[in-house]
């Protein structure tokens, strides 16, 4: 490799992880931004069964009133 060469992978390199860098912050940021939330697990068997109930129509029907 010749020096020219050299300068350029060491700009790309220095050019990813500064990328690398940012993505890293970012990703800190949004982190403590995140909210956790908790579903009661009954209102979670209410959808299941819900969704038991009526998953036939649900994948059959063409009606949009039912």
């Amino acid at each position: 490799m010749d020096t020219a060469e050299e300068g350029y992978y060491t700009q790309q390199r220095d050019a990813l992880k500064k990328l690398l860098a940012e993505y890293r912050e970012e990703r800190e940021t949004l982190s403590r931004k995140l909210i956790v939330t908790t579903v009661d697990p009954m209102v979670v068997q209410s959808f299941q069964d819900m969704g038991q109930e009526y998953r036939e129509t649900l994948e059959t029907s063409d009606d949009f009133t039912f």
